[in-house]
């Protein structure tokens, strides 16, 4: 293939990329990008490439290399991420957000300018497919990165942006336990989708702030209809990746709140062929793992404290967890096994 040619019809190639991380065909997925990158004329056509490997990395369960093609990718947006960033690090940013905030004009906060940056708008983009992997992964990482944004958008915030309010407000409260303006976190994200009218961007926001945030201060029950609502938005936003945590999330709320065993059991199954149509393996392997739990509870065939049915194996998923570091699966295992203890 000529190079000017390739730098002449840009677009389609991202088109044929695209229409092969949908079908599924890696290995010509992976010559385009590698095609494209070397040919691309700007930072910005690299990483509309690597936004899609960074797709098919993550529906592919290959959580690592999900994460270093999004560092990748923020870096040539000039958004610099370690890629293993210590607790010390974490600590350091969490101060330089803190004194930045309490610099702010509190008052102005809620009439932050809609910001319209192709730019700062692409990197949000891949900002929020980074958060769920690293949220999975490496929570260090995700805590940097939401502290970064949160130095950048109260000046002027995209839509997408918001979400990350709401993201701020979760480490606030689940993590320093700041729960009074980790709340007001929460409630400034929603408060900037009704200002931005920005329905279409609001799942993640609304299962954010009503999954991690609201639940410290609201009984979990007040959490189920908006965590529906957000997943309805996200389906049609085709948002797959942060749809597949809110269903998740809203499985588990149901058993916490003392819904139907039975039908949350049916759901899972139900929810795991959804996971698996769009390839969203890690979520399916958590969602079975707590629909095993579940049959546990429902009285069923199986060993009271074991994970090992018809649904979830913890014998041969649990190495592998190990193996890939996915903290979420690991800690979730832990919680259900401390559960079926008691």
């Amino acid at each position: 293939i000529i190079t000017s040619e390739i730098q002449e019809n840009f677009e389609n190639l991202i088109e044929a990329a695209e229409l092969s991380y949908t079908n599924d065909d890696e290995k010509y997925l992976m010559k385009l990008i590698k095609i494209g990158v070397r040919n691309a004329k700007t930072n910005m056509d690299k990483v509309n490439l690597l936004e899609i490997k960074l797709r098919n990395e993550f529906s592919h369960n290959l959580l690592s290399q999900s994460l270093q093609t999004g560092v990748q990718c923020a870096n040539l947006l000039n958004f610099r991420l370690g890629k293993n960033p210590t607790k010390l690090t974490v600590i350091t940013e969490y101060f330089k957000t803190k004194l930045y905030w309490s610099r702010l004009n509190k008052k102005r906060l809620s009439d932050i300018p809609e910001n319209h940056d192709p730019t700062l708008i692409k990197l949000v983009q891949i900002l929020l497919l980074m958060s769920v992997t690293a949220y999975i992964t490496k929570p260090n990482l995700l805590a940097i990165l939401v502290f970064k944004m949160m130095r950048t958008l109260p000046i002027e915030c995209p839509k997408a942006g918001v979400h990350f309010f709401a993201g701020y407000g979760m480490i606030l409260c689940g993590i320093f336990n700041d729960i009074s303006n980790g709340y007001k976190m929460g409630n400034l994200a929603i408060n900037l989708i009704e200002k931005y009218d920005a329905k279409e961007d609001s799942g993640r926001t609304i299962f954010t702030a009503y999954s991690y945030v609201y639940p410290w201060k609201k009984h979990m029950v007040a959490s189920l209809n908006p965590l529906l609502s957000s997943m309805e938005t996200m389906y049609k936003a085709e948002d797959f990746e942060y749809y597949s945590s809110a269903l998740l999330t809203y499985t588990y709320f149901s058993f916490f709140v003392g819904k139907n065993l039975p039908d949350i059991i049916e759901r899972v199954k139900h929810h795991n062929e959804i996971l698996l149509k769009h390839n969203q393996i890690q979520f399916q392997i958590r969602n079975s793992m707590w629909g095993e739990f579940f049959s546990n509870f429902a009285n069923t065939d199986n060993e009271y404290l074991n994970l090992n049915g018809q649904l979830f194996n913890e014998t041969a998923s649990l190495p592998d967890a190990r193996r890939k570091k996915t903290e979420t699966t690991i800690f979730d295992y832990c919680l259900i096994k401390m559960i079926l203890g008691v």
